[in-house]
Protein backbone atom coordinates (compact mmCIF):
# COMPACT_ATOMS: atom_id res chain seq x y z
CA UNK A 1 0.00 0.00 0.00
CA UNK A 2 2.96 2.73 0.88
CA UNK A 3 4.67 1.65 -1.99
CA UNK A 4 1.42 2.09 -4.08
CA UNK A 5 1.28 5.66 -2.76
CA UNK A 6 4.97 6.86 -3.18
CA UNK A 7 4.67 5.51 -7.37
CA UNK A 8 1.70 7.77 -7.78
CA UNK A 9 3.10 10.55 -6.08
CA UNK A 10 6.44 10.09 -8.29
CA UNK A 11 4.11 9.60 -11.54
CA UNK A 12 1.92 13.20 -10.54
CA UNK A 13 5.74 15.24 -9.63
CA UNK A 14 7.04 13.26 -13.63
CA UNK A 15 3.63 14.43 -14.73
CA UNK A 16 3.50 17.87 -13.69
CA UNK A 17 7.90 18.30 -14.54
CA UNK A 18 6.22 17.45 -17.89
CA UNK A 19 3.49 19.37 -18.19
CA UNK A 20 5.80 22.39 -16.74
CA UNK A 21 8.32 22.21 -19.82
CA UNK A 22 5.82 21.06 -22.05
CA UNK A 23 4.29 24.61 -21.30
CA UNK A 24 7.60 26.50 -21.41
CA UNK A 25 8.89 24.92 -24.96
CA UNK A 26 4.95 25.91 -26.40
CA UNK A 27 5.45 29.53 -24.95
CA UNK A 28 8.69 29.61 -26.63
CA UNK A 29 7.89 29.02 -29.95
CA UNK A 30 4.81 31.24 -29.92
CA UNK A 31 6.27 34.00 -28.74
CA UNK A 32 9.65 33.82 -30.65
CA UNK A 33 11.84 36.87 -30.81
CA UNK A 34 12.75 40.20 -31.87
CA UNK A 35 14.58 40.74 -34.99
CA UNK A 36 16.07 44.17 -36.11
CA UNK A 37 17.35 45.06 -39.06
CA UNK A 38 17.96 47.74 -41.11
CA UNK A 39 15.71 48.53 -44.44
CA UNK A 40 18.55 50.19 -46.86
CA UNK A 41 15.88 50.70 -49.12
CA UNK A 42 14.58 53.28 -47.20
CA UNK A 43 17.07 55.55 -46.68
CA UNK A 44 16.29 59.45 -47.33
CA UNK A 45 17.57 62.92 -46.37
CA UNK A 46 20.97 62.33 -47.85
CA UNK A 47 22.93 65.57 -47.27
CA UNK A 48 26.44 67.17 -47.31
CA UNK A 49 28.10 70.55 -46.22
CA UNK A 50 31.82 71.51 -47.34
CA UNK A 51 33.56 74.20 -45.26
CA UNK A 52 37.50 74.14 -46.49
CA UNK A 53 38.75 71.05 -44.72
CA UNK A 54 35.51 69.93 -43.34
CA UNK A 55 33.36 67.66 -44.99
CA UNK A 56 29.75 66.54 -43.43
CA UNK A 57 27.62 64.35 -44.19
CA UNK A 58 24.08 63.14 -42.91
CA UNK A 59 21.20 60.50 -43.66
CA UNK A 60 18.12 58.77 -42.27
CA UNK A 61 17.86 55.10 -42.19
CA UNK A 62 14.91 53.28 -40.61
CA UNK A 63 15.74 50.49 -38.21
CA UNK A 64 12.75 48.12 -38.05
CA UNK A 65 11.88 44.78 -35.47
CA UNK A 66 9.63 42.27 -37.54
CA UNK A 67 9.91 39.89 -35.02
CA UNK A 68 7.47 39.06 -32.54
CA UNK A 69 8.94 40.52 -29.44
CA UNK A 70 10.10 44.01 -27.91
CA UNK A 71 13.82 44.47 -28.82
CA UNK A 72 16.09 46.09 -26.19
CA UNK A 73 18.85 47.76 -28.28
CA UNK A 74 21.61 48.76 -25.36
CA UNK A 75 24.01 50.39 -28.03
CA UNK A 76 24.08 51.43 -31.65
CA UNK A 77 27.03 52.63 -33.04
CA UNK A 78 28.59 53.43 -36.24
CA UNK A 79 32.27 54.01 -38.03
CA UNK A 80 33.82 54.98 -41.63
CA UNK A 81 35.12 52.00 -43.37
CA UNK A 82 38.45 53.63 -45.04
CA UNK A 83 40.00 52.46 -47.84
CA UNK A 84 43.39 51.59 -46.80
CA UNK A 85 45.19 54.95 -45.18
CA UNK A 86 43.19 57.66 -47.46
CA UNK A 87 42.47 58.90 -44.25
CA UNK A 88 45.42 58.30 -41.83
CA UNK A 89 45.82 61.97 -41.31
CA UNK A 90 42.01 63.30 -40.92
CA UNK A 91 39.80 63.34 -37.80
CA UNK A 92 36.73 61.00 -38.41
CA UNK A 93 33.81 61.38 -36.52
CA UNK A 94 30.99 58.59 -37.00
CA UNK A 95 27.78 59.07 -34.70
CA UNK A 96 24.17 57.55 -34.39
CA UNK A 97 20.83 59.66 -33.68
CA UNK A 98 18.11 58.30 -32.29
CA UNK A 99 15.58 61.01 -34.05
CA UNK A 100 12.62 60.32 -32.28
CA UNK A 101 15.22 60.64 -28.87
CA UNK A 102 17.77 63.25 -29.91
CA UNK A 103 20.95 63.59 -27.87
CA UNK A 104 23.49 65.96 -28.59
CA UNK A 105 26.42 64.04 -26.27
CA UNK A 106 27.12 61.22 -28.38
CA UNK A 107 25.71 58.89 -25.76
CA UNK A 108 23.25 55.88 -26.95
CA UNK A 109 19.88 55.82 -24.91
CA UNK A 110 18.70 52.34 -24.40
CA UNK A 111 15.77 52.03 -26.86
CA UNK A 112 13.02 49.04 -26.41
CA UNK A 113 11.70 48.87 -30.08
CA UNK A 114 7.92 46.77 -30.45
CA UNK A 115 7.43 44.61 -32.65
CA UNK A 116 6.20 46.04 -36.25
CA UNK A 117 7.48 49.19 -35.21
CA UNK A 118 10.11 51.20 -36.90
CA UNK A 119 12.77 53.85 -35.45
CA UNK A 120 14.75 56.24 -37.47
CA UNK A 121 18.09 56.22 -37.10
CA UNK A 122 20.10 59.79 -38.43
CA UNK A 123 24.06 58.42 -38.91
CA UNK A 124 26.20 61.81 -39.12
CA UNK A 125 29.71 61.15 -40.77
CA UNK A 126 32.28 64.50 -40.26
CA UNK A 127 35.85 64.31 -41.82
CA UNK A 128 37.90 67.11 -41.47
CA UNK A 129 41.46 68.05 -42.51
CA UNK A 130 42.99 67.73 -46.49
CA UNK A 131 41.80 65.28 -48.52
CA UNK A 132 39.85 64.86 -51.85
CA UNK A 133 35.84 64.70 -52.05
CA UNK A 134 36.73 61.74 -54.57
CA UNK A 135 37.79 59.40 -51.87
CA UNK A 136 34.17 59.03 -50.94
CA UNK A 137 32.53 58.52 -53.95
CA UNK A 138 32.02 55.31 -53.21
CA UNK A 139 32.19 54.57 -49.58
CA UNK A 140 30.84 52.04 -46.28
CA UNK A 141 29.45 52.81 -43.50
CA UNK A 142 29.00 50.00 -40.50
CA UNK A 143 26.47 50.15 -37.98
CA UNK A 144 26.99 48.31 -35.24
CA UNK A 145 24.54 46.83 -32.59
CA UNK A 146 23.73 45.12 -29.41
CA UNK A 147 20.36 44.16 -28.40
CA UNK A 148 17.86 41.31 -26.93
CA UNK A 149 14.59 40.41 -26.72
CA UNK A 150 13.53 36.89 -25.25
CA UNK A 151 16.86 35.54 -26.00
CA UNK A 152 20.71 36.34 -25.58
CA UNK A 153 22.30 39.80 -26.41
CA UNK A 154 22.77 39.82 -30.29
CA UNK A 155 25.62 41.42 -32.15
CA UNK A 156 24.49 42.67 -35.70
CA UNK A 157 27.02 44.65 -37.85
CA UNK A 158 25.00 46.36 -41.27
CA UNK A 159 27.05 47.55 -43.71
CA UNK A 160 25.62 50.42 -45.73
CA UNK A 161 27.26 51.08 -49.16
CA UNK A 162 27.03 54.98 -50.25
CA UNK A 163 27.91 57.06 -52.81
CA UNK A 164 29.06 60.43 -52.08
CA UNK A 165 26.91 61.90 -55.83
CA UNK A 166 23.91 60.81 -54.00
CA UNK A 167 24.00 63.58 -51.74
CA UNK A 168 22.22 66.87 -52.17
CA UNK A 169 24.07 70.36 -50.63
CA UNK A 170 22.61 71.74 -47.68
CA UNK A 171 21.15 75.13 -47.05
CA UNK A 172 21.80 74.82 -43.65
CA UNK A 173 24.80 73.96 -41.35
CA UNK A 174 25.03 69.98 -40.57
CA UNK A 175 26.48 70.88 -36.75
CA UNK A 176 24.18 68.66 -34.62
CA UNK A 177 22.60 71.81 -32.50
CA UNK A 178 21.09 72.89 -36.32
CA UNK A 179 20.49 69.69 -37.16
CA UNK A 180 17.83 69.48 -34.27
CA UNK A 181 16.38 72.34 -32.37
CA UNK A 182 16.45 72.49 -28.79
CA UNK A 183 13.95 69.94 -27.02
CA UNK A 184 11.82 71.34 -24.04
CA UNK A 185 12.33 69.76 -21.12
CA UNK A 186 9.89 66.84 -20.43
CA UNK A 187 7.26 68.52 -18.34
CA UNK A 188 6.65 66.93 -14.84
CA UNK A 189 3.00 65.65 -14.93
CA UNK A 190 0.54 68.22 -12.74
CA UNK A 191 -0.06 66.88 -9.60
CA UNK A 192 -3.50 65.34 -8.67
CA UNK A 193 -4.92 63.42 -6.27
CA UNK A 194 -8.51 62.28 -4.72
CA UNK A 195 -7.68 62.99 -1.30
CA UNK A 196 -6.77 67.01 -1.84
CA UNK A 197 -3.09 66.21 -0.85
CA UNK A 198 -0.71 68.16 -2.54
CA UNK A 199 2.52 66.51 -4.38
CA UNK A 200 5.62 68.20 -5.15
CA UNK A 201 8.22 66.66 -7.50
CA UNK A 202 11.93 67.49 -6.70
CA UNK A 203 14.38 68.10 -9.32
CA UNK A 204 17.60 66.26 -8.05
CA UNK A 205 21.24 65.74 -9.56
CA UNK A 206 21.74 62.30 -11.09
CA UNK A 207 21.91 59.78 -8.01
CA UNK A 208 24.52 58.23 -7.75
CA UNK A 209 25.80 54.74 -5.84
CA UNK A 210 27.31 55.44 -3.02
CA UNK A 211 24.93 58.56 -2.10
CA UNK A 212 23.64 58.65 1.33
CA UNK A 213 19.44 58.91 1.46
CA UNK A 214 20.00 60.98 4.22
CA UNK A 215 22.13 63.25 2.72
CA UNK A 216 19.77 63.79 -0.67
CA UNK A 217 16.73 64.72 1.92
CA UNK A 218 18.23 67.36 3.71
CA UNK A 219 19.95 68.88 0.60
CA UNK A 220 17.05 69.20 -1.33
CA UNK A 221 14.37 69.52 1.09
CA UNK A 222 13.34 72.49 4.33
CA UNK A 223 12.48 69.41 6.82
CA UNK A 224 9.00 69.84 8.15
CA UNK A 225 6.65 67.83 10.07
CA UNK A 226 4.16 68.48 7.30
CA UNK A 227 6.07 67.13 4.81
CA UNK A 228 6.49 63.44 3.54
CA UNK A 229 9.50 62.46 2.00
CA UNK A 230 9.15 59.74 -0.87
CA UNK A 231 11.66 57.89 -3.04
CA UNK A 232 11.17 55.80 -6.10
CA UNK A 233 12.59 52.39 -5.30
CA UNK A 234 14.53 52.02 -8.42
CA UNK A 235 16.45 55.56 -7.10
CA UNK A 236 16.99 54.26 -4.05
CA UNK A 237 18.38 50.79 -5.04
CA UNK A 238 20.86 52.84 -7.48
CA UNK A 239 22.45 54.76 -4.47
CA UNK A 240 22.57 51.31 -2.87
CA UNK A 241 24.37 50.06 -5.20
CA UNK A 242 21.86 47.34 -6.43
CA UNK A 243 22.58 47.36 -9.47
CA UNK A 244 24.31 44.96 -12.51
CA UNK A 245 25.24 46.13 -15.86
CA UNK A 246 23.39 44.06 -18.35
CA UNK A 247 27.21 42.27 -19.99
CA UNK A 248 27.85 41.13 -16.07
CA UNK A 249 24.50 38.76 -16.31
CA UNK A 250 25.52 35.59 -17.46
CA UNK A 251 21.68 34.11 -18.02
CA UNK A 252 21.62 30.30 -18.40
CA UNK A 253 19.67 28.24 -20.15
CA UNK A 254 17.13 28.05 -16.66
CA UNK A 255 16.84 31.87 -17.28
CA UNK A 256 16.36 31.87 -20.99
CA UNK A 257 13.53 29.37 -20.64
CA UNK A 258 12.10 30.10 -17.11
CA UNK A 259 11.55 34.27 -18.85
CA UNK A 260 9.19 32.83 -21.08
CA UNK A 261 6.49 32.00 -18.90
CA UNK A 262 5.91 36.31 -18.68
CA UNK A 263 4.21 38.62 -20.51
CA UNK A 264 6.79 40.41 -22.52
CA UNK A 265 5.68 43.91 -20.97
CA UNK A 266 7.12 42.08 -18.02
CA UNK A 267 10.51 42.72 -16.52
CA UNK A 268 11.11 39.17 -15.90
CA UNK A 269 10.43 38.43 -19.62
CA UNK A 270 13.92 39.36 -20.25
CA UNK A 271 16.49 36.25 -19.58
CA UNK A 272 18.44 39.10 -17.69
CA UNK A 273 16.31 40.41 -15.22
CA UNK A 274 15.22 36.47 -14.76
CA UNK A 275 18.67 35.60 -14.12
CA UNK A 276 18.68 38.77 -10.80
CA UNK A 277 15.42 37.41 -9.59
CA UNK A 278 16.91 33.75 -9.20
CA UNK A 279 19.82 34.67 -7.68
CA UNK A 280 17.37 37.41 -5.86
CA UNK A 281 14.91 34.43 -4.24
CA UNK A 282 16.02 31.53 -5.36
CA UNK A 283 15.65 28.88 -8.09
CA UNK A 284 13.08 26.47 -6.00
CA UNK A 285 11.01 29.71 -5.05
CA UNK A 286 10.87 31.34 -8.69
CA UNK A 287 9.60 27.91 -9.86
CA UNK A 288 7.04 27.41 -6.95
CA UNK A 289 5.88 30.87 -8.00
CA UNK A 290 5.35 30.24 -11.76
CA UNK A 291 3.53 26.88 -11.33
CA UNK A 292 1.61 29.30 -8.41
CA UNK A 293 1.00 31.84 -11.24
CA UNK A 294 -0.59 28.61 -13.44
CA UNK A 295 -2.72 27.49 -11.22
CA UNK A 296 -3.99 30.92 -10.44
CA UNK A 297 -4.27 31.83 -14.21
CA UNK A 298 -6.60 28.23 -14.29
CA UNK A 299 -8.81 29.27 -11.52
CA UNK A 300 -9.49 33.25 -12.63
CA UNK A 301 -6.50 34.78 -10.68
CA UNK A 302 -4.04 37.58 -11.05
CA UNK A 303 -0.89 37.96 -9.34
CA UNK A 304 -0.16 34.40 -7.22
CA UNK A 305 3.43 34.47 -8.78
CA UNK A 306 4.12 38.12 -7.22
CA UNK A 307 2.49 36.45 -3.85
CA UNK A 308 5.00 33.69 -3.75
CA UNK A 309 8.11 34.90 -5.18
CA UNK A 310 7.85 38.34 -2.95
CA UNK A 311 8.65 42.14 -3.91
CA UNK A 312 11.79 41.11 -4.66
CA UNK A 313 11.28 39.65 -7.65
CA UNK A 314 8.52 42.36 -8.62
CA UNK A 315 10.82 45.46 -8.29
CA UNK A 316 13.39 44.17 -10.85
CA UNK A 317 13.45 46.90 -13.75
CA UNK A 318 14.86 45.77 -16.59
CA UNK A 319 17.08 47.56 -19.03
CA UNK A 320 15.83 50.65 -20.29
CA UNK A 321 13.73 51.50 -17.16
CA UNK A 322 15.67 54.05 -15.81
CA UNK A 323 17.76 57.20 -16.71
CA UNK A 324 21.12 57.21 -18.39
CA UNK A 325 23.56 56.23 -17.63
CA UNK A 326 21.25 53.43 -15.70
CA UNK A 327 19.50 52.46 -18.65
CA UNK A 328 22.45 49.61 -19.56
CA UNK A 329 21.75 48.36 -16.05
CA UNK A 330 19.49 45.45 -14.33
CA UNK A 331 18.24 47.09 -11.29
CA UNK A 332 17.26 45.55 -8.30
CA UNK A 333 14.96 46.55 -5.70
CA UNK A 334 15.91 48.50 -2.91
CA UNK A 335 17.16 46.97 0.63
CA UNK A 336 16.91 47.49 4.03
CA UNK A 337 14.55 50.01 3.54
CA UNK A 338 12.81 50.59 6.63
CA UNK A 339 16.00 51.64 8.51
CA UNK A 340 16.96 54.00 6.03
CA UNK A 341 13.42 55.46 6.23
CA UNK A 342 13.93 55.91 9.73
CA UNK A 343 17.25 57.33 9.60
CA UNK A 344 15.86 60.25 7.37
CA UNK A 345 12.56 60.49 10.32
CA UNK A 346 14.98 60.88 12.95
CA UNK A 347 17.38 63.07 10.79
CA UNK A 348 14.42 65.32 9.34
CA UNK A 349 11.67 65.18 11.40
CA UNK A 350 9.53 63.84 8.20
CA UNK A 351 7.97 60.79 7.49
CA UNK A 352 9.37 58.82 4.79
CA UNK A 353 8.70 56.66 2.26
CA UNK A 354 9.39 54.41 -0.50
CA UNK A 355 7.08 54.18 -3.88
CA UNK A 356 6.40 52.28 -6.76
CA UNK A 357 4.23 53.86 -8.74
CA UNK A 358 3.40 53.89 -12.81
CA UNK A 359 1.47 55.49 -14.96
CA UNK A 360 -1.10 53.26 -15.06
CA UNK A 361 -2.47 54.60 -11.83
CA UNK A 362 -0.93 51.74 -9.82
CA UNK A 363 1.16 52.75 -6.46
CA UNK A 364 2.98 50.46 -4.20
CA UNK A 365 4.10 51.48 -0.84
CA UNK A 366 7.24 49.63 -0.04
CA UNK A 367 7.93 50.79 2.80
CA UNK A 368 7.15 53.76 5.18
CA UNK A 369 7.75 55.49 8.63
CA UNK A 370 4.11 55.55 9.43
CA UNK A 371 0.98 53.98 8.45
CA UNK A 372 0.65 56.42 5.35
CA UNK A 373 -0.39 53.59 2.83
CA UNK A 374 -4.15 54.73 1.77
CA UNK A 375 -3.08 57.97 1.51
CA UNK A 376 0.09 57.79 -0.38
CA UNK A 377 -1.38 55.26 -2.96
CA UNK A 378 -4.11 58.15 -4.22
CA UNK A 379 -1.41 60.94 -3.65
CA UNK A 380 0.83 59.20 -6.04
CA UNK A 381 -1.96 57.99 -8.50
CA UNK A 382 -0.73 59.82 -10.96
CA UNK A 383 2.68 59.13 -10.62
CA UNK A 384 4.22 62.83 -9.64
CA UNK A 385 7.87 61.24 -10.01
CA UNK A 386 9.94 60.89 -12.80
CA UNK A 387 12.92 58.72 -13.78
CA UNK A 388 13.82 59.68 -16.89
CA UNK A 389 14.17 63.33 -18.49
CA UNK A 390 12.66 64.82 -15.44
CA UNK A 391 15.21 63.86 -12.84
CA UNK A 392 12.51 64.17 -9.92
CA UNK A 393 13.01 60.66 -8.05
CA UNK A 394 11.63 62.50 -5.42
CA UNK A 395 8.44 63.97 -4.44
CA UNK A 396 7.29 65.86 -1.32
CA UNK A 397 3.58 64.99 -0.19
CA UNK A 398 2.42 67.62 1.75
CA UNK A 399 -0.29 65.95 5.16
CA UNK A 400 -3.77 66.68 4.07
CA UNK A 401 -4.19 69.33 6.55
CA UNK A 402 -1.66 71.63 5.44
CA UNK A 403 -2.84 71.10 1.22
Amino acid sequence: MFTSIILIFCALIFLLILVFISAGFIMSFRHGDCNLFLDLTKIRNCLYERKENLLRLSFDVPFYNSGKQHALIIDCDARLQPKGDIFRRNIIDCRVINIDNVRFDDYWEGLVLKPGKTAFLKICLSVSGDFNASDLENFTVDVLTRYYGRGLMKFKRTEIRLRFSDFKESDSSLSLTDLFPESEDKKSKAPAAKNDSLTIPVKTHILMPGEKLTDIAKSYIEPSENKIFTIAESALAIMQGRIYYVDDVHPGTLAVFLSHFFKMDSSLSSPYSMRKAIDEVGTFRIIAAIFAGMIGKILGRSGDFYRVAGKAASVIDDCTGTLPPFDKYIVMGPANMREELDKVKKETGMDAAVIDANDLHKVDVLAQTADLKKYLESAMEYNPAGNGNEQTPIVVVLKKDES
